[in-house]
């Protein structure tokens, strides 16, 4: 710094004056997210929890003493996508970060489907490439009968990112003839009554319809998370479901924010199936949220309890490596709508975005979370910072609901 401005900026501390910046100087940097969409029209703020009750018992973080019981059954292996890479693979469940070539966004055009290779579906899933493939150009109910699992168990499916009432509300929408919808009169939930009668863009509602049916939890392996960072078992998980209902409103509101966000309809469909994966993943209890009711009756078992964190830590890393291949304004895009889902299950910003601890990368996901032993409840912990921005490099897909039979592969069990 030359001796006049020395001289400047001495005389302006003196005078309690601002000293103009030099042009060499940096400039603040500016927020690395945009401002999370609003919630559904008409609400103020997250819903109230609801009353505690069932099977469950809600307890306080710091009540973490495991229960003296028998060890768990060995862990099984959760298995990745193949990769072209070799990747150092480590039991917490991730993979280490790949430096990807700027080649572009994954494939959603592939000749050959991710779910003919998916063990977690039966052989009449894997044939017809998923649950209900063709239910969005037909009447049929969108659930998919229980069935059984290697683990001894049945199960249902959690429709993950469109609710079963949200799909048949807009599939019903009125095609108006000039590129628009008009979603129906009546609805019976109160993020679909905030949408009565709306006008929308016919293009993005059948991709959220065709994108739907791939994206589904076991609910004997799903405990949702609910307003004011409280879980909520879902019907099947064999726990508590106090909150379930407050809990699926939470995933209604995220996909009508996707459905009205006018950008929804000039980014990239890869860019909206991977927003639809960032908050399914999101919308997944972390094990430090999910044992603030009792765990232990989890329906899927005592593997699936030992490994609750490292199946949410798996889906993450399927999801950045996707996110991986976006452009920076796709990726904004995915940020602005996870952060959204974040911040309304957890108002308080207890969970954020990776990136709001770790500037120096951006993520679609939060970070990874510590796998810890609890005994016979989930497992998990905080957030591990020393595991960084791991990503699953992203195979090939046929179709949109393809990829989202791959984000929630982790949260089913084998058929």
């Amino acid at each position: 710094m030359d001796r006049q401005h020395v001289r400047a900026r001495a005389q302006a501390a003196a005078s309690a004056l601002p000293v103009p910046r030099r042009s060499s100087e940096p400039s603040p940097k500016a927020p690395l997210l945009p401002a999370p969409l609003p919630l559904s029209a008409g609400a103020t703020s997250a819903p109230a929890p609801a009353t505690p009750g069932g099977l469950g018992v809600l307890r306080r973080y710091t009540d973490r003493t495991p229960s003296a019981a028998a060890p768990p059954e060995p862990l099984p292996i959760i298995r990745r996508a193949r990769t072209k890479r070799t990747s150092r693979k480590h039991f917490s469940g991730g993979v280490r970060k790949h430096r990807r070539s700027k080649a572009g966004r994954f494939d959603m055009t592939s000749g050959t489907r991710y779910a003919t290779t998916d063990r977690t579906l039966t052989l009449s899933q894997r044939a017809s490439g998923g649950f209900k493939p063709d239910a969005h150009t037909t009447s049929e109910d969108f659930r998919f009968r229980s069935n059984p699992t290697t683990v001894g168990v049945s199960s249902g499916y959690h429709e993950a990112a469109v609710t079963t009432d949200t799909f048949t509300f807009f599939r019903n929408a009125d095609d108006q003839g000039d590129g628009t919808a008009q979603l129906p009169a009546t609805a019976n939930t109160a993020p679909l009554q905030a949408l009565q009668g709306a006008i929308v863009d016919k293009s993005v509602l059948d991709f959220l319809l065709g994108a739907a049916d791939g994206f589904r939890t076991d609910t004997a392996l799903t405990i949702l998370s609910a307003p004011d960072g409280e879980p909520a078992g879902h019907s099947g998980s064999g726990i508590s479901q106090s909150g379930q209902s407050a809990a699926h409103d939470l995933v209604r509101e995220a996909c009508a924010r996707v459905l009205q966000d006018p950008d929804t309809a000039k980014v990239s469909r890869q860019a909206v199936t991977v927003a639809l994966g960032a908050y399914v993943v999101g919308s997944i209890a972390p094990g430090e949220v999910a044992r603030l009711v009792s765990t232990d009756t989890l329906k899927a078992g005592p593997a699936a309890i030992a490994t609750w964190e490292t199946r949410r830590n798996e889906a993450k890393a399927r999801v950045e490596g996707l996110f991986a291949t976006l452009s920076d304004d796709e990726k904004t895009y995915v940020q602005r709508h996870s952060q959204a889902f974040l911040t309304s299950a957890d108002p308080t910003g207890g969970r954020h975005l990776g990136q709001n601890t770790k500037p120096a990368f951006k993520r679609a996901t939060s970070l990874p979370r510590l796998e810890t032993n609890h005994g016979t409840e989930v497992s998990g912990g905080k957030y591990d910072q020393t595991r960084g921005n791991e990503a699953t490099s992203a195979p090939s897909f046929a179709s949109a609901s393809d990829v989202g039979v791959y984000v929630t592969q982790p949260f089913r069990l084998d058929r």
